[in-house]
């Protein structure tokens, strides 16, 4: 069988490029990459040191020992120290313009944001006798490697930066995760660690982790998928439909933000450790694209190379089934590498298999994308969010209209609200205008410090799942005036009695980039669920509250329905649950589309059976 790569030795012999020298399993098994980033120096003595403490850079070393998947995945248990203790509130800064970042989270840590204040000019700021006008000055030479400095700050000092864009959030994570720590533990930067450990360890516990920074290579994955999203396109800082769509582009950025090769090479590699070689086979090969045009030139901050792309690429192809393309992708490794006897034993073995079924060499492998939890609606799922279904035009259904309503409420007589009637069959309406802006921003304000990775309700329990990726927070009615004032407009547009514990409190969510709730019932579909816990019955009706616009992506999709509803900022959405016999509604399958560019906020409030037996009857009829 073949072995796939792991944290073996490394053999080393020349600056920035090695093989990795694993031992041959029993019953010649094949060698497939490790799992590790970047290696550690091993000296003659056995003592192992980072690239930081060893100085023969271009010394030949018999081993180089990468760490495993957890330590290359995670910060150095010393933090490195940096510059001067006077520059810790500028950094304190960029940090809470990191923070402000994770609070949108795609992943399911991390809790704030940045806008478009780069780590360049906040580490620019550090030096108070340095000019910002001074790029080329010898305390920003010392403190980072040009290419680093010059990325950073092209990326964000230009005009329409904004961490709405999930290609410039992903490369802003990977930054702060990897190549800030890689530059900090440079040659250039080891001068200066000791006058500044101080103020790096106050911000350091802040950084992002390996699973914020793989959770945001998973959006993209998502994006991709959902969205129909070329991976050269996506590479290039563009949404681009992919080939054979026939699709307009979703959305247009202000501003590119190409991705690395290093970048693409550590998407791949995050799919591949998750044995998603579907994933993993397009990001690696447009990694090994970039990094053959950049050969040659080896980045301080980089973690992969080309012979680690090939290297995964070429094991993902066998895992994949296309043993042909796995040879030829590790011949041309050891074109780069010809000293690396692991690969070399692959190549043999990759040839033996094809002389012994000749049929592979000719096979065409389809790759199957991983399954998902709604895999029997995920085309009409993905469908809706990409093209916001196919509502009928409203000369087709005369009944569909838009109108002002009081629903006999005193409450909204001076002040009726705007309603557009969406469905009937599925009763549909969405609200215009339920919330004003400075609602919106004081609910969202209200609910920040308090968000939460989302949990869903699976059979007795409640947990985190992978289709549901989001934050939340509830907000009692006790929290501020302006929650019992939504409360009273809520109960005086639907009729209905939403006092606890009639109706749950308000529940803000908030999606981030790539963020997004897979189909799903708001209503429990078993007794078993914990909402019965609650003794009110189910979930009768939902009213959700859209605080905020997004950019592109992030539609309200009904499944059965055909419906796809676009975020409308400060619009409310309405639709019951329950037919009037009490049995749920199978129409009202439906889910939140990922957020391809923007920051999503919702407002939840349900409300349930009891309390409401003389504000909504019950009734025979099934479809009433």
């Amino acid at each position: 069988m073949f072995q796939e790569p792991r944290s073996a030795s490394r053999e080393v012999n020349h600056c920035g490029a090695g093989c990795r020298a694993g031992e041959d399993l029993a019953g010649g098994s094949y060698l497939a990459p490790s799992s590790a980033a970047s290696p550690n120096w091993v000296g003659e003595d056995g003592t192992s040191s980072s690239p930081a403490q060893h100085l023969g850079l271009c010394q030949t070393h018999p081993q180089i020992s990468p760490p495993s998947a957890e330590s290359s995945a995670n910060f150095p248990s010393s933090p490195p120290p940096l510059l001067s203790a006077s520059i810790t509130p500028q950094l304190q800064e960029e940090e809470s313009l990191y923070r402000e970042l994770l609070s949108h989270p795609p992943y399911p840590r991390a809790s704030r944001c940045p806008h478009t204040q780069t780590l360049s000019s906040s580490l620019t700021a550090l030096a108070p006798r340095t000019p910002l006008d001074e790029p080329h000055s010898p305390w920003i030479a010392l403190l980072m490697p040009s290419r680093f400095y010059n990325k950073v700050q092209d990326l964000h000092l230009g005009a329409g930066g904004s961490a709405a864009n999930p290609l410039l959030a992903y490369t802003l994570i990977k930054r702060l995760q990897s190549d800030w720590l890689n530059v900090v533990h440079s040659l250039e930067a080891s001068e200066n660690t000791q006058a500044l450990k101080n103020g790096y360890t106050q911000v350091e516990k802040d950084l992002p982790e390996f699973e914020d920074l793989e959770g945001a290579a998973r959006a993209l994955m998502r994006l991709q998928d959902v969205y129909a999203l070329s991976v050269k396109g996506l590479a290039k800082g563009v949404f681009q439909r992919a080939s054979g769509t026939h699709l307009p582009d979703i959305y247009t950025p202000g501003q590119l933000f190409p991705l690395s090769a290093d970048d693409c090479f550590l998407i791949g590699k995050v799919a591949y450790d998750r044995a998603d070689y579907y994933h993993s086979i397009v990001w690696l090969e447009e990694a090994v694209s970039l990094f053959r045009v950049s050969y040659g030139e080896w980045n301080t901050e980089d973690e992969g190379s080309l012979e680690d792309a090939l290297d995964y690429l070429a094991f993902s192809y066998f895992q994949a089934g296309n043993v042909s393309h796995a040879l030829s992708l590790s011949r041309e490794f050891l074109h780069y590498d010809p000293s690396n006897k692991r690969i070399a034993r692959n190549v043999l073995k990759y040839e033996k298999l094809l002389m012994e079924s000749p049929e592979r060499a000719k096979a065409e492998v389809g790759l199957q994308r991983p399954n998902v939890t709604h895999l029997q609606t995920r085309d009409l799922y993905e469908e809706l969010c990409q093209t916001l279904g196919s509502q009928p035009t409203r000369y087709q259904i005369a009944a569909l209209h838009c109108s002002y309503e009081t629903n006999d409420s005193p409450y909204l007589i001076l002040q009726p609200v705007k309603r557009e009637l969406l469905r009937l069959q599925l009763y549909v309406a969405l609200y215009h205008d339920f919330v004003s802006d400075l609602e919106a921003e004081k609910i969202k304000g209200l609910a920040a410090p308090w968000l939460q990775r989302s949990v869903v309700a699976s059979e007795e329990t409640q947990q985190k799942a992978e289709y549901r990726i989001s934050k939340s927070a509830w907000l009692k009615d006790t929290v501020d005036p302006v929650i019992v004032s939504l409360d009273q407009r809520i109960a005086a547009l639907t009729g209905l009695d939403i006092r606890p514990p009639y109706a749950e409190y308000l529940q803000v969510v908030n999606y981030g980039i790539g963020g997004h709730y897979e189909p799903h019932f708001d209503h429990a579909t078993s007794r078993k669920s914990p909402l019965y816990r609650m003794k009110s019955g189910n979930r009768l009706a939902t009213v959700m509250i859209y605080l905020s616009s997004v950019d592109a992506g992030g539609s309200t999709a009904f499944i059965y329905a055909n419906l796809s509803v676009p975020v409308v900022k400060n619009a409310a959405l309405f639709w019951w649950n329950l037919h009037r016999n009490g049995a749920g509604n199978g129409d009202t399958l439906h889910a939140g589309c990922p957020v391809l560019a923007g920051d999503k906020w919702v407002a939840n409030k349900w409300i349930h059976e009891h309390g409401q037996e003389f504000r909504r009857r019950c009734g025979p009829n099934p479809d009433d």
